[in-house]
């Protein structure tokens, strides 16, 4: 969070208005989605507090916008790590690795799947910084995407190292999303030895 300011010209029925930050600075627009937490509705005056970063079209809005007072409580809040999807992940990868090593899947599916491991880590690490530094952001549908190739096991391990995209809950549906249609692949490839690509 880099910046702390006023909500303005706040439209509760569409769920949009401005911040402008205290001393002076960008003004940026703010959209009710991202709110870390959505109750009680915003109110005009409001102080937010929030990272500046630019949209596709570079212009600035707030995102992972919070109220002091919640901010606080979070910081307050021992941390309690829940790496369930990591250790689900590395099970995951292990069992590919073997059926792989026993021909029961193509090797090259291996490495498209590890590859997508890789990548979909070196985008989350960036989108964490451009979201730090107000720079281009790497768009959720790439990392979803990611992770549906394959790449879901490296972003539960990204969201748990990072601490990046773990507290969005429309974000963390549809990255469970993808771990479901993962594990629903192989497990119909499995029963349907004589499919071949």
């Amino acid at each position: 969070m880099g910046y702390q300011g006023r909500l303005q010209s706040w439209n509760d029925d569409k769920g949009f208005g401005f911040v402008e930050p205290n001393g002076g600075g960008q003004r940026c627009f703010v959209h009710i989605s991202q709110f870390v937490r959505r109750t009680p509705r915003p109110e005009d005056g409001e102080l937010l507090v929030y990272d500046a970063v630019r949209d596709e079209k570079g212009k600035w809005q707030a995102a992972n916008i919070e109220r002091p007072a919640d901010r606080k409580r979070t910081l307050q809040r021992p941390h309690k790590p829940t790496p369930h999807a990591v250790y689900l992940g590395v099970l995951y990868l292990i069992v590919l690795a073997g059926l792989a090593s026993k021909q029961l899947i193509p090797l090259n599916l291996l490495w498209v799947i590890l590859g997508a491991n890789l990548l979909g880590y070196m985008a989350y690490a960036r989108d964490k910084a451009s979201a730090q530094s107000g720079a281009w952001r790497v768009k959720e549908s790439t990392l979803h995407l990611f992770a549906l190739l394959g790449g879901w096991p490296a972003a539960a391990l990204a969201q748990q190292r990072l601490r990046h995209k773990s507290a969005k809950a429309s974000f963390r549906r549809v990255y469970w999303s993808t771990v479901i249609i993962n594990i629903s692949g192989l497990t119909w490839w499995l029963t349907h030895p004589t499919f071949t690509l």
